[in-house]
């Protein structure tokens, strides 16, 4: 299948993403610690992309940064901590909510 936003629903990405780490023996590495230690390094990659550029960055790594960011830690935090995405964002932003 084709990873794109139109044919991949967040729900296929978390089983993806929890098989790919249970392949690789990752679980032992993902406490919540780690991977918010790790989202922070993440994060910062993602500044230094716009460090001594114009306001825009540098629009394609951009992209790919953000999908590091949500996919390799913050979907990985919110699965350890026993969060549902649809039904956080339903009462956090119900106007937006699909």
């Amino acid at each position: 299948m084709n990873w794109n936003d139109k044919n991949c629903t967040l729900y296929e990405i978390k089983n993806r993403l929890e098989l790919f780490n249970q392949e690789r023996d990752w679980q032992k590495y993902h406490s919540p610690r780690n991977l918010a230690m790790a989202l922070n390094v993440e994060a910062g990659e993602l500044l230094e992309l716009f460090l001594w550029c114009r306001d825009e960055g540098p629009q394609p790594a951009r992209g790919c940064r953000c999908s590091d960011l949500f996919v390799e830690f913050l979907l990985p935090i919110q699965h350890r901590f026993g969060g549902s995405s649809g039904a956080e964002n339903r009462k956090k932003r119900p106007k937006i909510s699909c």
